[in-house]
């Protein structure tokens, strides 16, 4: 004979051997438990199956994302107004929704439903994007934003360029002192003092380099 069936927990259902005395009423009643059963579990699943939404559309609270082009003239502005079942108006019940804007011009973006409306979320990505300054002669002097590699490089490069290069004596293969041009040597030349006043000639030492 059929037990005594728990809606929360089916504990006393004896589906293998109906009650042939009764088996319209325990039948009934192991349908109506199982009916209950399903519907909590349908609770907690958070899905409503109805004839308007195809495959069931989600009850507040779920994790229901929306995905789409949902930018115009501006970022956001077109943002869905709906519920899933494309009728009801989003609510406060709604707070905590997701919206993905895959527009080509001001998305990737996501957006949180609060309640009344959407909020943009600051993702990582974009503080990383916005935090790039690719700006060859640090003109701007940014306390903020940080230089790329190929910026660095070229700004240290020029500085190098203006306050070495230019000076020529650093790149040339020679330097004239007292009528003696210098010339990378590993031995020491002598310099040519005729014609200079004793008083004005110094002992100096000079390593070219090439």
């Amino acid at each position: 004979m059929a037990g005594s069936p728990n809606p929360a927990t089916g504990v006393g259902w004896d589906t293998a051997i109906p009650d042939s005395g009764q088996p319209h009423g325990n039948d009934y009643l192991e349908h109506r438990e199982t009916k209950l059963a399903v519907a909590i579990r349908n609770d907690k699943e958070h899905v409503a199956f109805g004839a308007s939404s195809a495959g069931g559309e989600h009850k507040p609270g779920s994790a229901r994302i929306y995905r789409g082009d949902y930018s115009t003239a501006s970022a956001g502005d077109n943002l869905p107004t709906k519920k899933p079942d494309g009728a009801t108006a989003l609510d406060a019940n709604d707070a905590g929704m997701l919206a993905h804007d895959t527009d080509a011009t001001y998305g990737p973006a996501y957006y949180e439903w609060n309640g009344t409306g959407w909020d943009a979320i600051d993702l990582l990505i974009t503080n990383i994007a916005s935090s790039v300054k690719d700006e060859d002669d640090m003109a701007s002097k940014s306390a903020s934003h940080v230089p790329t590699q190929q910026s660095t490089k070229k700004y240290v490069d020029d500085q190098c360029d203006a306050h070495i290069g230019t000076a020529g004596q650093y790149h040339a293969s020679g330097a004239t002192v007292f009528n003696t041009t210098l010339t990378a040597a590993s031995t020491f030349q002598d310099l040519d003092l005729s014609g200079t006043v004793g008083s004005n000639a110094a002992l100096c030492f000079f390593e070219v380099y090439t």
